[in-house]
């Protein structure tokens, strides 16, 4: 290979690398919480999970809260759920449910979903979700 190609080479994988770092594709593993600091989830994306509860089914850990990503269609609300096995590095399953204005009496796009909770149901043997 000559010069100009190696640089290209170089200049390709690093490219590649910074890509990589600033999609959180290394996501380093947690190893504890930093009270003021962006708590990022296994994807080294921030946690979105807003005023949420945490559940424990197994050994898993869920974590239901509302979801404030940026680009969501701010007319619906969003929850959204994690799930960890030590508390402190949280996996993003998705986002839950989407809801759309409750009420026609609410005006604008100023309506809260507010601290969403999932709940076990001994008697159906369902988990529900109570936004």
């Amino acid at each position: 290979m000559n010069r100009t190609a190696n640089q290209l080479s170089v200049k390709y994988l690093l490219l590649l690398l910074f890509s990589a770092l600033c999609s959180g594709a290394w996501a380093q593993k947690q190893t504890g919480i930093r009270p003021g600091e962006t708590w990022p989830d296994t994807d080294g994306k921030h946690i979105q999970a807003h005023g949420g509860g945490i559940i424990k089914v197994g050994k898993t850990y869920y974590w239901y809260g509302e979801e404030r990503r940026q680009g969501l269609d701010t007319s619906n609300r969003y929850v959204s759920c994690y799930s960890s096995n030590d508390l402190f590095n949280w996996k993003n399953q998705c986002d839950v449910i989407e809801l759309a204005k409750p009420d026609t009496m609410l005006l604008g796009s100023k309506w809260v979903l507010e601290r969403p909770k999932v709940f076990y149901n001994a008697k159906t043997r369902k988990y529900v979700l109570y936004p």
